[in-house]
């Protein structure tokens, strides 16, 4: 009967080790797990982040563009070369671009029968915001173009002297899909 109680203790102190080490492993398992899950987070925040910063870099390119180019009569004072020169753009790097003014009347869009209209496919009025304010903002645009919804940037861009006079929109690069 000894070597029995003798066995039983044994056992039951093999348990408890055993129960100690599968509740350290299992307590290592969490914090792996919750580490990866906020790498995952955080990984996705800078990606976000940098969408934004890449589309805010291209608007800013094309902003400079339509301002300047062609020196004397640049595309923002010819409908017709700005319509061309953003559609060429649009269709080269696969991106939505649209200009409006500063009443969001659009003035080009990759999307030719929306020139003309007013922009309204910004559900929280990102653009007049950005146009008043100067901050790049970023939004999904819902419409009949994108029913299922595109990601945006829009930014604001000043004529030569120096006053803003309307907002360039534009779709995430598509290197980021």
């Amino acid at each position: 009967m000894a070597r029995s109680s003798h066995t039983h203790k044994h056992y039951h102190i093999c348990l408890v080790i055993l129960l100690i080490v599968a509740g350290l492993i299992a307590l290592r398992f969490i914090i792996r797990q919750d580490k990866w899950r906020s790498y995952v987070v955080e990984s996705q925040q800078k990606v976000m982040k940098y969408k934004s910063l890449d589309s805010v870099e291209d608007a800013g390119v094309i902003a400079a563009t339509i301002v300047n180019f062609p020196e004397g009569s640049p595309f923002l004072k010819s409908p017709a070369q700005l319509e061309s020169y953003i559609r060429t753009v649009s269709a080269k790097y696969g991106r939505n671009i649209v200009v409006v003014d500063r009443d969001k009347r659009i003035l080009a869009d990759s999307i030719e029968p929306n020139v003309g209209s007013i922009y309204n496919n910004d559900q929280k009025n990102e653009v007049a915001s950005t146009i008043t304010d100067g901050q790049s903002r970023d939004f999904i645009e819902k419409s009949a173009d994108y029913p299922s919804g595109i990601s945006e940037t829009v930014i604001s861009f000043k004529d030569a002297k120096g006053s803003v006079v309307g907002a360039i929109i534009i779709s995430n690069s598509n290197i980021f899909n």
